[in-house]
């Protein structure tokens, strides 16, 4: 996800607008922006399966709070993206998760 909105970010300049495939129109600030937090949750999640946390113990982290509050998602889709990101890095070869 990360790489491909990177790509798009090239792709755009400061008068382009960006259709969402959820919510209002974007900027590319706003795709900047989304990058970083893309970003931010990758490293959180890196730190937890670093830690090895199985997928349990993740979800009852609740590791990004802080972003479902600003995005205003229902606890499905925290639940789905927490579950796509941690698995995202947590079934690559060597990752040590517990209970696994």
């Amino acid at each position: 996800m990360i790489a491909g909105a990177q790509t798009y970010l090239g792709l755009v300049n400061d008068k382009t607008k960006i259709v969402t495939g959820h919510g209002p129109l974007a900027s590319k600030a706003d795709l900047d922006t989304y990058i970083a937090m893309l970003k931010a949750a990758r490293d959180r999640m890196a730190a937890l399966v670093k830690a090895g946390k199985s997928e349990a113990d993740v979800l009852a982290a609740k590791p990004f709070t802080d972003y479902d509050k600003k995005l205003g998602v229902t606890d499905q889709a925290s639940t789905n993206f927490i579950r796509v990101v941690y698995h995202s890095l947590a079934d690559k070869p060597g990752a040590k998760i517990a209970n696994q």
